[in-house]
């Protein structure tokens, strides 16, 4: 499977996915919650969370995130990267998209409510339906790559 293959397998998957766990770190601990997201573009993910919970405390005091998305049907993608509040015309096309993807979302909607970008700098796809298991990690996420 050459790299544009696999490129496209992972989106397809992350696409087809409603749900993520991500990993902040407080005081050198980690914390980890569930977050419906969105897929942006050059495998951004996109949530919502109010400025008081825990994990946008934490994103706040260190940006650093890792993501697990899926576990239903033997496959996940492990990301790693950088989260970034959005602000400006950025959060509120973001948010559109995201309502599209989550229509319900809108019922949650609040004046301490942010949206975060993650900024992947590493992704593992792996499928342990297969034997052996099948897997493959890339770096670089940008489409001129």
């Amino acid at each position: 499977m050459d790299e544009i293959q696999k490129r496209e397998l992972a989106i397809t998957f992350i696409k087809s996915q409603l749900y993520a766990v991500i990993s902040t770190i407080w005081e050198g601990a980690p914390q980890a919650a569930t977050v419906a997201f969105t897929e942006l573009e050059d495998f951004a993910l996109l949530f919502g969370t109010d400025n008081f919970t825990r994990k946008f405390r934490n994103l706040k005091a260190n940006p650093k995130v890792a993501v697990v998305i899926g576990w239903d049907e033997a496959i996940t993608i492990q990301l790693e990267g950088n989260a970034v509040v959005l602000t400006g015309a950025e959060r509120t096309s973001c948010q559109a998209c995201h309502f599209e993807k989550h229509p319900s979302s809108k019922d949650y909607v609040t004046e301490t409510e942010e949206y975060i970008k993650v900024i992947p700098n590493w992704l593992r796809y792996t499928d342990i339906s297969q034997d052996p298991e099948f897997s493959f990690e890339f770096t670089a996420f940008t489409k001129e790559s």
